[in-house]
């Protein structure tokens, strides 16, 4: 477990905004977080009117491992007379990045469908940390904002 610390330098910050930037910083930290399954056992924010700081305790070393499944058209398109693959489902198969052959059939209200199950690898924490921090910085809301031309 290892922890990670995001310290954001501002202009002087009016004191007013200073109680909804730490809890727009505790709250969308541990959203993007889970979004992108990188566990965590504490977050802390810290601020001042120049600075603002989020620390990730307890972070795991990579992200945890997922498997998605899509919906895709119904059983019966599978295949055509022939036994090959018909054109609905390479086309299914090559939307959700996967070969023709690793389609599943699953039995829904609707009846039998094709389904593509994807394998999601966990990432580096780092990796994670890298896409997850400008977001986070970005993505501050202000009652009244200044922008720069």
């Amino acid at each position: 477990m290892s922890s990670a610390l995001l310290e954001i330098f501002v202009e002087s910050l009016p004191a007013r905004f200073l109680p909804l930037a730490l809890a727009q910083l505790q709250e969308r930290s541990a959203q993007r977080l889970k979004e992108a399954r990188l566990e965590f056992s504490e977050l802390r924010v810290f601020g001042t009117p120049m600075r603002l700081a989020v620390w990730i305790c307890g972070l795991g070393a990579k992200s945890r491992p997922e498997s998605r499944e899509a919906a895709g058209p119904p059983a019966r398109l599978w295949k055509d007379p022939d036994g090959r693959f018909s054109k609905q489902a390479a086309a299914f198969a090559r939307a959700q990045g996967v070969a023709p052959e690793e389609l599943v059939l699953r039995s829904g209200p609707k009846g039998e469908y094709l389904a593509a199950v994807k394998q999601i690898p966990g990432e580096p924490a780092q990796a994670v940390l890298a896409r997850v921090f400008p977001q986070l910085v970005a993505g501050f809301d202000f009652p009244k904002s200044m922008v720069w031309e």
